[in-house]
Parts: structure tokens; sequence; C-alpha cells
């Protein structure tokens, strides 16, 4: 007669996160998902202070990088180990110099600069779809003074303000 018997610990676990990105400052959600139990959400990766119970967690007002800590919760036993969930908090990128155009008739050659990301092109200031993406934008044959507006968009954060650019015929 054989017998065999064998043990299994089984531990929780977090099975994925959601992590977050901003533009300049606010407040994000993140989340995690437990295997089982429920997500207790820190400050530190040991100790610090308890924030909140959830999958979900809706961040403070927050102006830099910051990573918060999910622990899962079983029945009251929460010693296992933390998994870090980070806010990104991107610098809001602004045009840095822009340049105008003079042409007696025909296309004009505008430029702008941003200081990070890309340069979206727009017919007016309050445009929702840009005309043209890049640095140089070469208009349509002018035949009067047109304006053009310009404004910075790094990982869909964009400048505070679009910025005028002119084709002067």
């Amino acid at each position: 007669l054989n017998i065999v018997a064998s043990t299994s610990i089984y531990l929780p676990q977090i099975l994925s996160t959601t992590s977050a990105t901003l533009c300049e400052s606010g407040s994000a959600t993140i989340s995690a998902v437990p295997s089982e139990g429920d997500i207790l959400w820190y400050d530190a990766s040991t100790g610090g202070n308890l924030l909140a119970a959830g999958n979900s967690y809706i961040t403070p007002f927050i102006t830099d990088n910051t990573t918060y800590f999910a622990a899962i919760t079983v029945n009251g036993c929460n010693t296992y180990t933390r998994t870090a969930v980070t806010v990104i908090v991107n610098p809001r990128p602004q045009i840095t110099s822009t340049t105008n155009d003079l042409v007696c008739s025909g296309s004009a050659l505008l430029s702008a600069e941003a200081n990070q990301g890309d340069v979206y092109w727009y017919e007016t200031a309050t445009s929702t779809a840009p005309i043209f993406i890049g640095d140089n934008y070469q208009t349509p044959n002018l035949n009067a003074t047109t304006s053009y507006f310009v404004e910075a968009n790094n990982l869909d954060c964009i400048s505070a303000n679009r910025t005028e650019v002119i084709a002067e015929v």
C-alpha cells in the first residue's frame, strides 16, 4: 500500500493594473484586479498610509509623477507584496518659436517649433481638426493675408494657447 499526499500553497496575486497619465496636473483613476480578495491602496511600498480600499483609486490632485501601491487583503490578511501603480504627469508643451512669411502671391512657408511633441496647424483659433502636423507648413496659394494657428501636442497634452502664424500677401 502506497499513500501519497501533497500540499499546495496558494497566494493571491494582482492579475493586472492600470496606470494613468495626466497633462500638467490633476486627479487620475488607477486600478488593480486581484485573483481574490480586495485591493488596499498605500502611498509606500512598505508601511506608509492606507489611502483607500477597492479595485479603483482616484488620486488627489497631483503635479508630479506619483507611485501608489496596491496590496491584496483576504479575510483581513494583508501581508502580501504590494504592486506599484504609477501616475505619470507630463509637462504641458509650448510653442517656442514661429516664423511668418511674406509673399507677393502664391504659397507661403510658415514654421513653428515646440519644446516637445508635434506642432499642429489649424485654420482658426477654435478649429477642432488640424490641417497639418509638423514644423513647416506650406500654405495653399494665397491671394490675401491669412492667419493660421499652431499648438504643441505631446502625447495628447496640448499647449495652453494657440499661437498665430501669419502668411502676409
